[in-house]
């Protein structure tokens, strides 16, 4: 397969390979694509079904591979028992994990840092004691356990590791709908808060992110939305709003997202302490991960 990157470039080619293995063949799947690859560069392993973490087929694979891509937010169920695997398989293999479902939030993680960032309101971020995320689900709210919630577990996952939390008490179902869990901090414990929202959206889809914070007397809300083209930040202080933000950032197709990680090959540190996080709210009973500290690298 050949293609021409502009007029005047060389053309770029590369071979696409198409295996179809079963029986005792396709239990020795690594036997047949470690043959395949080019020695000394990296490979990267784009698994968009459902990984058996647990399978010896799918750890053959995962030894010879420095990335796993996958879509986490495609998973059936409510998708944690996967995430929990693939956190796992990530620390023993010394995997590089690109979830679609953690890099398509990029532009509502820069949405609020940009906003979190200005003088006047970083000194929230020592303060924040609630995180809402709502997130589309069936119109029969009650049957919200068959909903993905990939993604806005992810979400929590990236504030309560950028913030230096602790998981106290990982997600649990409440009588109300949704998900809760605590997250533990030098200055007392913060809650956590997954709502399903009836929505014409696909299922697990954010809706919205809501910061709550209280510092000297001032409550500070902070309200996230995003549409197809914008991210949308409103902060309100005591009930007035004090910052309204709109920034232009596109949603990412499919295609955009494969093309994303296979440029930015190398580990970034933000999106690993994210899925630990993530794997430690997700964990029942605290497995895993579930009580380990999760320290914020240098910006």
């Amino acid at each position: 397969h050949c293609v021409l990157p502009a007029p005047g470039m060389a053309e770029t080619c590369a071979e696409m390979i198409y295996v179809t293995a079963g029986g005792e063949t396709g239990r020795h799947l690594g036997a047949i694509v470690v043959p395949l690859l080019i020695h000394d560069l990296p490979v990267m392993l784009w698994w968009p079904a459902e990984p058996e973490w647990r399978s010896e087929q799918a750890r053959a694979l995962l030894r010879v591979t420095d990335r796993l891509v996958v879509d986490g937010s495609g998973w059936p169920g409510d998708g944690l028992e996967r995430l929990v695997g693939m956190a796992r398989v990530a620390r023993e293999e010394h995997l590089v994990v690109a979830d679609f479902g953690l890099v398509r939030q990029a532009r509502w993680r820069e949405a609020i840092a940009s906003v979190f960032d200005l003088p006047e309101f970083q000194p929230f971020l020592r303060a924040v004691d609630r995180i809402v995320i709502d997130y589309a689900a069936a119109d029969d709210v009650d049957a919200d356990a068959s909903t993905n919630i990939v993604k806005p577990v992810y979400h929590a996952a990236w504030l309560g590791s950028r913030l230096d939390m602790t998981v106290v008490e990982p997600l649990h179902p409440v009588p109300e709908g949704g998900r809760c869990a605590t997250l533990g901090r030098a200055r007392g414990t913060v809650e956590v808060r997954l709502r399903p929202v009836a929505s014409s959206m696909p299922g697990g889809t954010t809706l919205r992110v809501e910061i709550q914070a209280e510092r000297r007397g001032r409550r500070l809300l902070g309200e996230v939305t995003a549409e197809q083209e914008t991210v949308d930040v409103r902060l309100r202080e005591n009930g007035d709003v004090r910052l309204e933000r709109s920034f232009l950032a596109p949603r990412q197709r499919e295609v955009d997202l494969l093309s994303q990680v296979i440029e930015d090959f190398g580990r970034d540190p933000v999106a690993a302490e994210t899925l630990e996080m993530a794997a430690a709210l997700a964990a029942p009973d605290g497995a895993g991960q579930g009580r380990h500290s999760h320290r914020r690298p240098p910006r």
